[in-house]
């Protein structure tokens, strides 16, 4: 199926994150000639999916470009693929602030989540909207000023209060949204 990209906001002490999911079972593969981007901070990086080309890194063909061979026998599954895209990750990881991670579910959903490391950097997302058996989940970061941000909640235990703490941190199970719970 094509991919899709979910953006998800959060309150302030959280960092940027990005989570990219790679098909249900280890062969299920994106197509030749698709591409998924990521942001960090304002660079964009691209992975381009093709039958030809094979890196290890971005920027050995084009800037800020990792090229995967889809039929090369170092990148034909979605464990191998996983690997190098986060062989790749490490080489730009400390220059732009990121912590690179593999969730490796030997191949079924294997998942890639790259994280700011820093406060400042509130852009860490992906796009893999149109991209066959992959996608991926934004959390949008704060900037450092909004994770100095204190804010001082006043509850009570009180059921009949307006202050009463269930009211107050919305701790009701039945008042959350789409995203935790589909109905």
């Amino acid at each position: 199926s094509a991919g899709t990209s979910t953006v998800n906001s959060t309150g302030a002490g959280v960092k940027a994150k990005t989570t990219i999911t790679f098909g249900a079972s280890n062969t299920d593969h994106p197509n030749n000639g698709e591409n998924l981007t990521f942001v960090l901070g304002s660079t964009t990086f691209t992975i381009a999916f093709n039958a030809t080309t094979a890196e290890t890194a971005f920027g050995q063909s084009e800037s800020n470009k990792l090229k995967i061979n889809l039929s090369d026998s170092s990148t034909n599954n979605n464990t191998k693929r996983t690997g190098v895209i986060k062989t790749a990750l490490d080489g730009i990881k400390a220059a732009n602030n990121v912590s690179v991670t593999v969730e490796d579910n030997s191949g079924a959903a294997d998942k890639i989540i790259i994280e700011s490391t820093s406060t400042g950097l509130n852009t860490v997302t992906s796009d893999a909207t149109g991209v066959t058996n992959v996608s991926s989940v934004d959390v949008a970061g704060k900037t450092t000023s909004e994770y100095a941000t204190d804010d001082t909640i006043v509850f009570d235990f009180n059921p009949a209060s307006d202050k009463f703490i269930r009211k107050v941190f919305n701790t009701n199970p039945t008042f959350t949204n789409t995203i935790n719970v589909t109905s």
